[in-house]
């Protein structure tokens, strides 16, 4: 069994209109939210008995937003930024091209992918076997379990949901 955790960047700024898409980085509201989740990721999502533990490999579009994101999460994680592996393929990628470009990831038990909507929204849905309504807000997070033993063998309809969350929910839970 393989766990993927797909990520939402957080919240990016729109304050430098000279700056291209690409390029935009985190507003404060981004800022508060990575560490928040990285932190409930690390104590609470990943961790205990039944959590599938750390992400053993860590892919992230290369865009400035989303690097950040993916930083800052791996820092409260424990993890050395040199865990982190940047593609420029998965800025604004589709759900297909997420599914052929996870299919590509080497040997690894728990892959965590940080990417952008509408395409992490739409992968998330399509794989879970029971088909999903899953809303990808600015950094959240969905843990994925799947039944395949290698990537190369992921396909649509086949993932059962760990969980699903984001800043606003675990601020409503706590």
């Amino acid at each position: 069994m393989l766990t993927l955790t797909l990520i939402r960047h957080a919240k990016s700024s729109w304050s430098r209109p000279d700056l291209g898409d690409h390029d935009r980085t985190l507003n404060e509201r981004g800022l508060r939210a990575a560490p928040q989740m990285g932190r409930w990721l690390a104590a609470h999502g990943w961790a205990g008995e039944n959590g599938p533990g750390l992400p053993d490999h860590w892919l992230s579009s290369t865009a400035t937003r989303t690097r950040l994101t993916a930083e800052i999460m791996a820092g409260e994680c424990g993890l050395p930024l040199t865990a982190l592996h940047f593609d420029r393929r998965l800025y604004l990628a589709d759900s297909r091209e997420l599914l052929h470009f996870v299919r590509e990831t080497p040997v690894c038990r728990h892959l965590v992918l940080f990417s952008h909507n509408p395409g992490i929204e739409d992968f998330a849905n399509e794989l879970l076997e029971t088909g999903g309504d899953l809303v990808f807000k600015t950094s959240a997070v969905a843990c994925l379990t799947l039944p395949q033993d290698e990537w190369q063998w992921l396909d649509f309809g086949t993932a059962s949901l760990r969980f699903h969350t984001w800043p606003a929910q675990l601020e409503q839970d706590a």
